[in-house]
């Protein structure tokens, strides 16, 4: 088995590892020969890309291995190298490939919107703005582009992002869309986030907006917060936590 099987940085010549990573899966691809390929498992592949300064180029990827990583045909153990004498890669292809947005939730009771992507994506560069939900794959007749949000934790397939008190309110007045699963699209633009290697996510455009995955509706009872009175005007201003229907106002 590979499980035995660092990657491990070393920026120059002598031993200096500042990061390293032990593969757990991957199998051969070919038949017996002298030249082996590896496929990682998606699992290692995207944990590597977690870390900053591993297998990012030539000088950052180099491999050890212990004597349970492979044998010959007559059943003699490869020879293993440590980690003091790891091997350097002879060629490196760095990852061109922009990450794709493969499902979604939507908790409109939490206010939060997590994202699942096909590879390690980097929150830092998550810019809210480039995101739409709208009412049909192809957009009938409502859409609304958010403005914020946030979103904490380290760089992974999966980030769950924090939506506006002012985005979710209007969603919620707008009621065409995410009041359920049925109305509930979203499409995105290539700026939207970026994988470990700067990499934009794939665009998804009108026409082919991704329907969500998973849809918790609303079900907070809304809580007013404040009021002010005016007594010449006669006016009785409410604020509530969240948008209200007015055609349901019942003050007697």
């Amino acid at each position: 088995g590979s499980g035995n099987t660092p990657l491990r940085l070393d920026p120059t010549t002598s031993f200096s590892v500042t990061n390293s990573y032990t593969l757990t899966g991957g199998y051969a691809e070919d038949s017996n020969s002298p030249i082996v390929k590896v496929q990682l498992s998606s699992v290692d592949l995207n944990s590597i890309k977690e870390k900053y300064t591993l297998a990012v180029d030539v000088n950052s990827t180099y491999l050890s291995f212990t004597t349970d990583l492979i044998s010959d045909l007559n059943e003699n153990a490869v020879e293993g190298i440590d980690a003091v004498d790891a091997l350097q890669v002879t060629n490196y292809v760095r990852d061109t490939k922009g990450p794709s947005l493969t499902s979604y939730s939507l908790d409109m009771d939490e206010g939060t919107l997590t994202l699942t992507f096909d590879e390690t994506v980097n929150r830092q560069t998550l810019s809210v703005g480039q995101i739409a939900f709208q009412d049909e794959t192809r957009m009938f007749n409502t859409s609304y582009r958010l403005t914020d949000g946030s979103s904490a934790g380290a760089n992974e397939t999966v980030i769950e992002v924090l939506l506006s008190f002012n985005d979710v309110n209007e969603m919620k007045r707008l009621t065409g869309i995410a009041t359920e699963a049925s109305n509930t699209f979203l499409t995105l633009m290539p700026f939207t986030i970026r994988d470990m290697a700067g990499n934009g996510v794939l665009s998804i455009g009108d026409g082919n907006a991704l329907p969500v995955t998973e849809f918790i509706p609303d079900t907070n009872q809304p809580r007013l917060e404040a009021f002010s009175l005016d007594m010449n005007s006669a006016i009785l201003v409410l604020n509530f936590s969240e948008t209200v229907d007015v055609s349901t106002l019942d003050p007697a």
